[in-house]
This record gives structure tokens, C-alpha cells and sequence, in this order.
């Protein structure tokens, strides 16, 4: 797993590569922490380069978002390719979660 990171006005956009599994956890989770702390509004997972999440890589995000909610930091997931999606919805997943298709979309939301 490779994360990017860009911060864009407000929202801290966190690019993910590869895949999102239990490798990932520590990585993505300290990325996510660093995030909140910084007093930004938003954080956006951009999924749109990663080829395979896994049952941990989806309690991560659930893990992550109930963090940033707790501190009043929006979380939104975008990019998802259309098989991750289709797991998104069957878990319900999209009913937690707001997922945009792209990075600009999602931005032009939080703008």
C-alpha cells in the first residue's frame, strides 16, 4: 500500500495505491490520525488506485471514519472501481459512508 497525501483548501485528500488490506492498517491508520489532529475539515480516500480491499481493509475505513466523526472531521471515499462498489453496496457500506465517483467530484461537494 502507497499513500499520497495533498491537502486541497480544506480537506486532506489521501491518494491509496495498491491494496487495502490488514499491511495497510498501520500506514493508512497514522495517515488518517495525523489528518484529524490537524484541525482539518475533511479527509477524502481516493480508492481510485487500489486493486483489492479485503474484510480488514473495510473495518479499517469504518474504524477510521467513526474516528474522524468523533472529532468533527468529515470522511468521504471516492474512486472506487466498479467491483469494489458492488461490495460497498452489498455490505451496505454505502449507507455509512458518502462515496463520491472521482476526486473532483468530490471536491466541487466540499467546496
Amino acid at each position: 500500500m502507497n499513500i499520497s497525501q495533498v491537502v486541497i483548501d480544506d480537506t486532506v485528500v489521501l491518494r491509496l495505491t495498491g491494496k487495502l488490506d490488514g499491511s495497510a492498517v498501520e500506514t493508512l491508520s497514522n495517515q488518517v490520525k495525523e489528518a484529524i489532529w490537524s484541525r482539518h475539515s475533511a479527509i477524502l480516500i481516493n480508492l481510485q488506485g487500489v486493486e483489492f480491499v479485503d474484510s480488514t481493509g473495510l473495518g479499517l475505513l469504518v474504524f477510521l471514519f467513526r474516528q474522524a466523526k468523533e472529532q468533527n472531521t468529515d470522511f468521504a471515499i471516492c474512486g472506487l472501481s466498479a467491483q469494489a462498489l458492488m461490495v460497498f453496496e452489498i455490505t451496505r457500506m454505502t449507507r455509512i459512508f458518502v462515496v463520491h465517483p472521482n476526486e473532483s467530484a468530490a471536491l466541487s461537494v466540499s467546496a
